[in-house]
């Protein structure tokens, strides 16, 4: 019967911490969605502006935050934008690894060259910083 009763306890108790189990394995699926998202561009060079850690998300959504960073005046390539947020690669010298991600596009600024000459058409200025 004392068993029962401790069973009966521990099933109660995690009840809890099985609906929010459920409830935050659904955001991971839209994290990792392989869909093609954004307004893709021919790739322009940028340089990371404002203050403190820039991170990369696995998709541009809020909850799809990653551990991964870059810092102001990075340089990176920006590929795509999707409602605020960019496609950008950047290659880590200091890992010697290429990192593809989604930023937010306001602390990116845009540096390529080609964009000033007129050589290939500037993607939409409104996401990025001015």
């Amino acid at each position: 019967m004392q068993i029962m009763v401790w069973t009966a306890l521990l099933v109660v108790l995690s009840l809890p911490a099985m609906v929010n189990a459920q409830s935050a394995s659904d955001s991971p699926v839209r994290c990792q969605s392989k869909e093609d998202l954004g307004e893709p561009f021919t790739p322009i060079e940028f340089k990371v502006v404002g203050q403190g850690r820039l991170y990369f998300y696995s998709a541009p959504f809020s909850e799809c935050k990653t551990a991964i960073f870059i810092i102001p005046n990075d340089y990176g390539y920006s590929q795509a934008v999707h409602e605020g947020w960019a496609s950008i690669t950047y290659f880590s010298q200091q890992a010697g690894d290429v990192i593809d991600g989604w930023v937010e596009a306001k602390r990116l600024e845009i540096t390529d060259p080609r964009v000033a000459r007129g050589e290939i058409d500037a993607p939409p200025k409104a996401a990025f910083a001015p």
